[in-house]
Parts: structure tokens; C-alpha cells; sequence
């Protein structure tokens, strides 16, 4: 009798999958599931270490020339100027050194700068891809799609459809406002396009310096009428200080800033524990003293000469770099409390305060003339990014929904004593990817300090202080532009979204898909402080010290309504038949044995859980998962 029962069971589950595959709609023929329905396009803006330079971009030619390949000629002449460098500098000739080295780079390098005015050196030379193209014009090439858009344009592309998403690719050389003229003309295109009367903006690292120009120049003028959501990620728009001390030739290389950033290079849980024990050995020896001490020197002797052969020429007529100088710091007065010098320790910030000033001062001495349109360009972004933190919250009023993403406990480079003090991604300042939080210096706190507390008070504790595992009271929301709705991620360094981790992943797509606003209050798989482990391959993103976000997913799961129904078979026998293509989530909830597809056997499995005929306990018992 009871083999009698399970074949019947059998033969019901078989006609019922037949039923469930020929009686769906077929209007979602092909269609991406299990997405926020209706959602809006995307513009993804990338960070510039996403975006390739090369010559004849576009042409069956191109030839990359930014980043430089690291084999063959780069990595060849790397270690001749290195040797150059290390000798001359043993024997204190350094004149010699900068003769040597800096006229041949500034040759290498010589295609991709730019003219006095700002515009390209080369006219053939810029990014490949040609905006208002959608990813889907890359025939869903995985390579093609990486070079394009990075690992967040993949995720994007994924989870919301190629045809959707949309990479904004600028030269980061050039002028932002520039880019954000275009960018306003794309945008329309795209909504005319798709029939949306919005879109989503999506803005990593310097791409938010274009994004930031576009909200101040075009959206504000409509009150952001076009603007579904805003989601920035580590971003430039109000500057990075170790590239402000690059254009006030204030670099001093700190010693103890070049150990812990040597520690803080390697990702990988074999490597890492071998570099921290050179390194400290090296430091026991004194070793990165006496590099910093003679670099030290040498730069005291040819800092001159050094701007006037390479930097001046090299940097000076790139506005787009020169919109990494953070502005006057009377313009960010908001970022300011009572007790900012206490915590902060005496009048060590106030450098802030002529950064841009003193920048135009340092990189236009003497003879060295600004052309009047890149000085025009230049000045008109320092008032842009002045504005940027009102623009936020302008926008956020209006009905935008406003997202900032900021990491922090890493060291930037150790240009000098000051910049390594900054606890930020490894590269932009937390204070000011944050668009406004106070910080604590770098391996410091603000526990049992009696004048210290949280800033603004709003009811709620934005302050990482009762947070174990993001490194005690380091950080302060409450005086950021958007504290509601800023997430700070500890010890995730700049640009290290990761296609393939899934916390990551869902973190975001939580984000973009929003239909309402989000806030650090909604779920306690993403409070306001998280945690990445990036010794893991790939990165893990964590919620809580002991929740691991992606604990959350549910088994057969295919429509993410948090129940395993027939509709979830349906689903997953579709996608199955390739009708239908589900999301990362749904597919991780509809793959039951985890072999990277989904089956019809596993779609019936599902049926009959949601029939309760069995259990998925009882299945992984039985061995068919």
C-alpha cells in the first residue's frame, strides 16, 4: 500500500508540473522575476579605477593605456627607475634621480594628459563605450560587460535585466561639468526609451564628483522629478585630503603610516600573516624609517623641481583630478559642533580650510599661468562640492529616496603624518564619504572621554559605540547630511564590490530596489554599522557580530514572498524551461542542492513541499538534496 500511495504521489507531481508549465501566463516569456516590479532604469556611474583609458577607444586598435600593463614595458621600466632611484638616493645625487626619471615618465605618460584649458592632449584617446546604450547591447558577454561596468554594472545587470541598466562611462580626466551636461541628455534619452518617467542613479567613488555636478546643475532645476533613488557608494564629491596634500606639495612620507598601510595590502588569509611578519621585522630594523627619512629628504631637495617637470604639467590641467581637492572648509561648516576641536585635538584640521586655495597657489606659482577656462571649470566645481551636503538633503525632501554608502578603518596612503591619521577605505576620508560623520583618528576612540557624546541629538543612537564588532565608539552619524539613511561598512576597502559575493549583492540590490525609503532602522541584517571580512573569497558582508546576512534565505523561495507555495514551483519550472531568468536570491533559494542550476526535479520537489506531501528535511534525509 505504501508504494502504492508514493507512486500515486509520483504521478500527481508530474501532471501537476505539466499543468504548472503550460497554464502560465506567457507574458513573461523571458522576462527577469522576482525584481521589484516595475522598478525604474538604472544609471550606474562608476569610480574612475573602473574606467579604462585606451587609444582609438571604440576601434579594432584600441590599445589600453591607463591602467599601464604591468607586464612588459611598465613593469620593465618600474624596476629600472627603482634601481635608478635607490642608488641615487644612497648617495644623495638627487638631481641626478629626478633627470632620470621624471622627463621619461612624463613622456610615458604624455597620451593620456591634457591641454592648458583642460581638454585631452590626445583626441584619440578616452574610455571605450559609448553612453546611452543599455548592457544588453554587450549580447550578455560577461568579460565585455566587466571591462564596461565593473562588478556593481554586473550585479545591476543581474539582478534588474541587461536591457535596464544603463553605464554612464566618463573620462575621468576631464571636466565633470562637462560630464554631467551629457549625462542630463542621457538620462532623458533614457527615459524616453523605456517610457519611465524616472530613473535610478547609482554613483561609485569619483563617479559621484559627475553625479554630484548633475544634482546641482540639472536635477535641482526640476526638484529631482526625474529621480527615483540615489544610492552613492564611497564617494569623491567632497574630495580625498592624501590628494589634496598632492597639490599643496605638503607630502611627508610617515614611517609608521607605511608600516600599517604595507599591513593593510593584502587580502588574502595566506599572504596577509606573511606580510605583517616581514614587515615587522623590517620595522624592527628600522627599515621603512630610513626609506621614509631619505624619501623625506630627497623630496625636501627636488619638490620644486618635481612639480615643475611632472606633477604641474601631469595634474594642473586635469580638472577632473583637480575635483578631488577638498574645498575650503568654511564651506563644510555644517560638518561642525561645538566639541569638533575637542575631539579632534586642537586646531590639527583647520589645514582643511585653504586646501583649494592653497592648491591654486602652489600648482599656478611664478610663470606658470592658468588657462582662464580650466580656472573657470575648476572654481565652479569647488562651489559645487561646497553645496554637495545641501543638494542631499534638497533632494531627499523633495521625495528622492537618498542612500550613502561609506567604509571605514583603513589608513589612506601615508602621504604625510596628517593623512594617516584619517580612518577611511583605504583611499577617500570616511568623513567625507559620509557626506559629514565625525570620526576618531585612526586606532584611537572616544571611550571614556567625559566631552564626548553623540553630537545631535534625534532619539537615536547613531554612533558605533555599543557595536563589538565595528570597533568601538570611532564614529558618529548623528552630524551627517542623511544620518537616517547612512550605512558605514568597517574595514571594506575602496572598490572592492564584489560580483560574486552574495552579502554584498543583497545589501545593494536592498538598497536599489526600494520602493520606499530605507533607513539603518529597518532590518537587523543591515543597521547602520556592518562589518566585511575581506580575508574571505569572496568578501563577506556582516550585519551583526553574529548574524551572518546571508542566514535570511528561504528554502524553495523562488517569489521571495517568504512562503513556499506552488507559485514558487512554478517559478523554479520555469526557469528551469529558461522561460524565465530569477534573480540571485530566488535562484540561491530555488538551487536545493546547491549544484548551481535549477532542474524540473527540483521545481517538483518544491511542489510537493508546498503540497506537504514532504519536507525539505526529509528530502535532504532521503539524499535527493
Amino acid at each position: 500500500m505504501k508504494m502504492k500511495n508514493k507512486r500515486i504521489k509520483g504521478i500527481l507531481s508530474v501532471i501537476l508540473c505539466v499543468l504548472m508549465l503550460t497554464l502560465s501566463p506567457l507574458s513573461v516569456f523571458g522576462a527577469t522575476v522576482a525584481t521589484a516590479s516595475g522598478a525604474p532604469p538604472v544609471i550606474y556611474i562608476p569610480d574612475m579605477w573602473d574606467i579604462p583609458l585606451f587609444a582609438d577607444p571604440n576601434t579594432a586598435i584600441q590599445q589600453q593605456l591607463y591602467p599601464p600593463q604591468i607586464v612588459g614595458g611598465w613593469g620593465a621600466m618600474f624596476f629600472e627607475y627603482l634601481a635608478i632611484y635607490a642608488a641615487g638616493i644612497a648617495q644623495g645625487e638627487y638631481t641626478a634621480v629626478t633627470n632620470a626619471i621624471f622627463p621619461k615618465l612624463l613622456d610615458w605618460w604624455r597620451p593620456i594628459m591634457c591641454n592648458p584649458d583642460g581638454t585631452s592632449y590626445s583626441n584619440n584617446v578616452g574610455p571605450a563605450h559609448m553612453n546611452g546604450y543599455p548592457m544588453s547591447a554587450y549580447n550578455h558577454n560577461p568579460e565585455k560587460t566587466q571591462l564596461i561596468a565593473g562588478d556593481i554594472g554586473r550585479m545591476l545587470a543581474e539582478e534588474l535585466g541587461a536591457d535596464r541598466v544603463y553605464p554612464f562611462i566618463y573620462d575621468w580626466r576631464l571636466s565633470p561639468l562637462g560630464h554631467a551636461k551629457e549625462l542630463n541628455e542621457i538620462i532623458e534619452q533614457v527615459k524616453e526609451q523605456t517610457g519611465s518617467k524616472k530613473v535610478t542613479i547609482v554613483s561609485n567613488g569619483t563617479g559621484s564628483i559627475v553625479g554630484s555636478c548633475y544634482l546641482n546643475m540639472f536635477a535641482s532645476n526640476n526638484n529631482y522629478s526625474d529621480i527615483k533613488n540615489y544610492v552613492t557608494l564611497n564617494s569623491a564629491a567632497l574630495g580625498v585630503t592624501w590628494w589634496g596634500d598632492i597639490f599643496t606639495a605638503a607630502i611627508d612620507i610617515d614611517p609608521n603610516g607605511l608600516v600599517r598601510y604595507v599591513n593593510e595590502v593584502s587580502d588574502n588569509i595566506i599572504t596577509a600573516p606573511i606580510i605583517y611578519l616581514v614587515n615587522h621585522i623590517l620595522r624592527g630594523e628600522w627599515a621603512h624609517y630610513e626609506v621614509a627619512l631619505k624619501t623625506d629628504l630627497y623630496i625636501i631637495h627636488q619638490k620644486y623641481n618635481i612639480y615643475e617637470i611632472f606633477l604641474r604639467p601631469m595634474l594642473g590641467y586635469m580638472p577632473g583630478l583637480w575635483a578631488l581637492v577638498p574645498g575650503d572648509y568654511s564651506a563644510v561648516n555644517v560638518l561642525s559642533r561645538p566639541s569638533w576641536r575637542n575631539i579632534l585635538g586642537g586646531e590639527k584640521k583647520s589645514v582643511i580650510m585653504s586646501t583649494f586655495s592653497e592648491a591654486l597657489d602652489i600648482m599656478y606659482s611664478g610663470d606658470f599661468i592658468i588657462d582662464p577656462k580650466l580656472e573657470t571649470d575648476i572654481k565652479t566645481y569647488n562651489v559645487i562640492q561646497r553645496e554637495a551636503l545641501d543638494i542631499m538633503q534638497d533632494m531627499q525632501k523633495s521625495g528622492v529616496n537618498v542612500y550613502v554608502v561609506s567604509a571605514y578603518g583603513l589608513q589612506t596612503p601615508p602621504m604625510t603624518d596628517w593623512a594617516t591619521t584619517e580612518t577611511s577605505d583605504g583611499l577617500y576620508d570616511t568623513r567625507f564619504t559620509s557626506f559629514g560623520a565625525e570620526t576618531a583618528a585612526l586606532n584611537d576612540d572616544w571611550v571614556g572621554r567625559p566631552l564626548v557624546r553623540q553630537i545631535v541629538k534625534d532619539g537615536h543612537d547613531h554612533t558605533n559605540a555599543k557595536r563589538t564588532s565595528t570597533r568601538g565608539f570611532t564614529v558618529d552619524a548623528s552630524t551627517c547630511a542623511l544620518p537616517e539613511n547612512t550605512w558605514f561598512i568597517y574595514g571594506m576597502k575602496h572598490n572592492t564590490w564584489d560580483y560574486n559575493s552574495d552579502s554584498q549583492y543583497y545589501f545593494l540590490m536592498w538598497l536599489i530596489n526600494s520602493d520606499k525609503e530605507r533607513t539603518v532602522h529597518d532590518t537587523v541584517y543591515y543597521p547602520q554599522f556592518m562589518e566585511f571580512n575581506r580575508m574571505t573569497n569572496p568578501g563577506n558582508l556582516w550585519g551583526r557580530s553574529t548574524t551572518d546576512i546571508l542566514r535570511f534565505n528561504k528554502m524553495g523561495d523562488c517569489d521571495l514572498d517568504g512562503e513556499v507555495t506552488a507559485a514558487d514551483a512554478r517559478l523554479a519550472l520555469r526557469h528551469s524551461s529558461r522561460l524565465v531568468t530569477l534573480t540571485r536570491k530566488a535562484f540561491r533559494n530555488g538551487d536545493l542542492n546547491g549544484d548551481g542550476e535549477i532542474t524540473a526535479a527540483e521545481a517538483r520537489m518544491i511542489l510537493r513541499v508546498s503540497s506537504r506531501l514532504t519536507t525539505f528535511a526529509q528530502l535532504k534525509k532521503d539524499g535527493l538534496i
